[in-house]
């Protein structure tokens, strides 16, 4: 909705109206807009897109008898109206309404800067009717016989209202708006999908060595890891893909039944949506630790990890994409143990049994304000998330053919954490007003599928792989994958 310009105009066009007098007016205005927009807020509207405009910007002034008195009056109403009209709105975003604030203002200026870039030729049709006053042109048919004529230019040939070429272009400008916080819970999500991956990188290290010979002495080892996490659209959120890619040097060894080793990691991850709403692109540096003990079928083993990621958000504008390079921490730890039993009247070399496990990831990213296109850059809160799950299934162990060692684990895996966060964010050009997007996942039970092994290469030289993925989880498949190489000395 648009409302205050007319008010504006009319106080300006009335006889008497005086730049003093213009703020009794627009306060007048605003309490009949106020009282009806009570009765919208109070019927339940869920969402406001409100657009703002001084109409001293119209091209009308300029044929006014004083068109600097005319533009003078429309903006000491406009200045008092806007205030008033954004503290009644920062009222309705502080009460749980989504308010989006449209500066057109601001569209005009950067409209008028860069006319090509909109597909128009000038900023209004030439005039038709003729105007009234002395520098009035005489009438001009051009834009009212020729639609196609009407499309070059953002005012029609009133010098006051949007050619459907304008309407369109406010039209595109509004859907961003709309668009913006469906994508805000993306780069949180993306840093704990990386502290996850990384966690199951540390874990894969001491499930893979839990198959080997032990082996005193100091082993190095590379690693290269793939993540892949589809989530699903909600009444939150549009559908997107968090995926990325990772390289882990680190070391470890063996101290009789048991073993410890520390790695460091660096990846690249992006989040991208299915409609190009927006994108992320992480740099990630990441440290970790992790240990294990086995005694007969009895194991038990953990890991912690702490990372900081570069976040390079991108999100669509109409002709300017907006930026931000928000920072971010994450960290995880997680704990597993079971009891193997032999099978080898069934299968030589087989060993199975329950396990359990236990994880918790957690991501932060800092607040941010976008940089590009003012009548749509966001202010955004910092944000946190968090991922706590248990796991409990079966693992089973084989050594069927010399130098090779797998292990497939099969577990249900329950998210104990709802997310109801509340993300807060504000247009730059109304900072006043603040929104509130709340975010929901739900917990649920879900599979969950792992599986590795080891071969040897030649003496001490093994080469590792693992992967992992969900499966029958309600907000999309997550899946990741390690390959790697150690050398013992």
């Amino acid at each position: 909705m648009s409302v205050g310009g007319n008010d504006a105009r009319t106080y300006q066009r009335s006889a008497g109206s005086t730049v003093a007098g213009a703020p009794a007016a627009a306060t007048a205005s605003l309490a009949s807009a106020a009282a009806n927009l009570n009765l919208l807020v109070a019927a339940g509207a869920p969402t406001i897109s409100f657009l703002g405009l001084d109409t001293a910007n119209a091209p009308e002034t300029n044929f006014a008898p004083d068109p600097a008195g005319a533009r003078a009056i429309r903006s000491a109403f406009s200045d008092v109206f806007s205030d008033g009209m954004k503290d009644l709105l920062a009222g309705y975003a502080d009460d749980g309404v989504i308010v989006h604030y449209l500066d057109l203002n601001l569209i005009l200026e950067r409209v008028s800067e860069d006319l090509g870039a909109y597909g128009l030729t000038g900023l209004a049709c030439p005039a038709f009717p003729a105007p009234a006053g002395p520098a009035a042109p005489p009438g001009d048919l051009t834009c009212v016989l020729s639609s196609a004529a009407a499309a070059q230019y953002l005012f029609y040939g009133d010098q006051l209202h949007p050619t459907s070429a304008a309407s369109a272009i406010i039209a595109r400008y509004v859907a961003a708006q709309t668009y913006a916080p469906l994508t805000l819970q993306a780069p949180v999500s993306l840093g704990v999908d990386i502290s996850r991956q990384f966690g199951r990188t540390l874990t894969s290290r001491v499930d893979l060595a839990r198959g080997n010979a032990p082996a005193e002495g100091v082993r190095i080892f590379a690693v290269g890891d793939f993540i892949s996490n589809d989530i699903d659209e909600t009444l939150s959120n549009f559908s997107y893909e968090n995926d990325g890619v990772g390289a882990t040097l680190g070391a470890e060894s063996n101290f009789g039944a048991a073993m410890g080793g520390v790695a460091l990691n660096y990846s690249r991850s992006k989040s991208d949506f299915a409609i190009d709403a927006s994108r992320n692109r992480v740099t990630s540096w990441q440290i970790g630790a992790y240990g294990g003990f086995a005694s007969g079928g009895l194991f038990a083993q953990g890991h912690a990890a702490y990372g900081k990621d570069e976040h390079r958000i991108r999100r669509a504008g109409v002709i300017d994409n907006l930026s931000a390079r928000p920072d971010g921490t994450h960290y995880s730890v997680g704990a597993k143990a079971g009891y193997l039993i032999g099978f080898d009247g069934l299968i030589a070399g087989l060993r199975a049994g329950p396990v359990i496990a236990f994880d918790h990831a957690q991501a932060k990213v800092e607040d941010y304000s976008e940089d590009g296109d003012a009548a749509l850059s966001l202010s955004v809160s910092e944000q946190t998330l968090k991922s706590t799950t248990g796991q409990l299934g079966i693992e089973g162990r084989l050594s069927l053919i010399e130098g090779v060692r797998s292990f497939t684990t099969l577990t249900a895996e329950r998210e104990f954490g709802k997310d109801g966060r509340t993300i807060l964010f504000a247009q730059n050009s109304a900072p006043e007003i603040v929104n509130q997007w709340n975010v929901v996942r739900e917990g649920g039970t879900y599979g969950r599928l792992s599986s590795g092994a080891s071969f040897d290469l030649w003496q001490g030289a093994t080469l590792n792989t693992a992967i992992s993925s969900t499966f029958g989880r309600k907000d999309g498949r997550e899946f990741g994958l390690q390959l790697g190489f150690n050398m013992g000395f």
